[in-house]
C-alpha cells in the first residue's frame, strides 16, 4: 500500500559510531530501529549477517524500541553503544539522524525521502527505488508484445526518475507514457487520458499521485477497463496488480553491509545510496485470466510469489 511520503517508508538504521576504525574480524554491535509495521526486518537482517560473516565479521545485534520517543531511543543507544545502527523506514532515519558522531545505515526508504540527509557524512542506505531499466526487462520478458507504458508521477518529486525512465523504455523497445499529476484530484482525468494510449501502467513511489486511495480506485478502474498494473510491493499484486516488482530484502541486506564494510575503513568514501541489484516478482494470476494474458513457462519460472 502507498502512502505519502512520510507513510511509504519502511524503516531500518544501522549506526556505526565514526569515531571508531573497524577492520576485519572486529567484533561489532549493530543496533536495530525499525518504524512502526509490517516491514522485511529479518529478511534485511538475514542478509546484513551473511555478509558480515563472509567478510569474517562477528556482529552482535540489539534491538531498538521506541517508536516515535526519541527520548526513550536515544537512552537506550547510549546505554548499548553500538558500532553501527541499522534503520529501517522513513521514521526510524529521521530518529536516528538526529543522533550525532554515529553513522546510519538505513533500508526500505525511497531516494526522494532520504534527500534531506543525501549530503550528510555517514548516512548511507539501499533505496526502494528498482532502477527503471531493470524493471522494463522484467515487464518486456512478462509482456513481450507490450509497447506502451503509462505512468502518472509529480514532476516536483520524480522528474529526474521520468527522463531516466524515458531512456530506458527506449532501450528495451517500449515508449513511455508519463503524465503528470500534482494532487490525487487529477488521477480520475489522467487515467482516462490514459486509456487506448497504453498497454501497461507503471506505477512508481511518488506521494502526490498514491495514496491508499488513489491506489485502490487506480487498480480498480485499471481492472475495468483491462489495463494491466506494474506494482511496487507485493501487496499491490494481491490488491488488483497484475504483477509487482520488489527488491530483494535480503540482498538489500547483504547491500547494507557491504556499505558498512567500506564505511568502517577510514578514509575510503562509501557511496551515499545505492538501488537494489537484486528485483523479486510477484504475480495475480487471476487478474491474468480476467485480462487473458498469459504468462510464458519460461517467465514464470522467474516469479516469486504468486496470488
Amino acid at each position: 500500500m502507498i502512502r505519502r511520503s512520510a507513510g511509504y517508508a519502511l524503516l531500518l538504521c544501522v549506526f556505526i559510531l565514526s569515531e571508531q576504525t573497524v577492520g576485519y574480524g572486529a567484533d561489532l554491535t549493530v543496533a536495530v530501529l525499525k518504524s512502526e509495521g509490517n516491514f522485511p526486518v529479518e529478511d534485511i537482517l538475514t542478509g546484513f549477517k551473511m555478509e558480515m560473516q563472509e567478510n569474517s565479521i562477528a556482529i552482535r545485534l540489539t534491538h531498538v524500541e521506541g517508536g516515535n520517543d526519541f527520548d526513550n531511543i536515544f537512552s537506550q543507544i547510549t546505554r548499548v553503544k553500538p558500532d553501527m545502527l541499522i534503520c529501517v523506514g522513513v521514521k526510524a532515519l529521521e530518529q536516528a539522524a538526529r543522533i550525532k558522531n554515529i553513522p546510519v545505515l538505513y533500508s526500505m526508504v525511497t531516494q526522494e525521502n532520504a534527500r534531506p540527509w543525501s549530503a550528510r557524512e555517514g548516512i548511507l542506505g539501499i533505496s526502494l527505488d528498482i532502477a527503471p531499466l531493470l524493471q522494463f526487462r522484467i515487464m518486456r520478458q512478462a509482456m513481450p508484445s507490450s509497447k506502451r507504458i503509462g505512468v502518472f508521477y509529480d514532476p516536483d518529486h520524480n522528474q529526474k526518475l521520468i527522463d531516466e525512465a524515458k531512456k530506458a523504455a527506449a532501450e528495451t523497445g517500449f515508449s513511455l507514457v508519463a503524465l503528470p499529476v500534482r494532487t490525487i484530484r487529477e488521477i480520475p482525468s489522467a487515467l482516462e487520458n490514459l486509456e487506448h494510449r497504453v498497454d501497461i501502467l507503471w506505477t512508481i513511489y511518488d506521494p502526490s499521485a498514491y495514496t491508499p486511495e488513489s491506489t485502490r480506485y487506480i487498480l480498480l478502474q485499471a481492472l475495468r477497463k483491462k489495463i494491466p498494473v506494474v506494482g511496487l510491493s507485493p501487496h499491490f499484486a494481491k490488491a488488483g496488480a497484475l504483477l509487482a516488482i520488489y527488491g530483494d530484502y535480503t540482498d538489500m541486506g547483504r547491500q547494507l553491509a557491504l556499505q558498512a564494510i567500506v564505511l568502517s575503513k577510514r578514509g575510503e568514501p562509501a557511496p551515499r545510496i545505492w538501488r537494489p541489484r537484486k528485483a523479486r516478482i510477484a504475480i495475480n494470476e487471476k487478474v491474468g485470466r480476467m485480462m487473458d494474458i498469459d504468462f510464458s513457462s519460461q517467465f514464470l519460472k522467474t516469479v516469486h510469489q504468486t496470488y
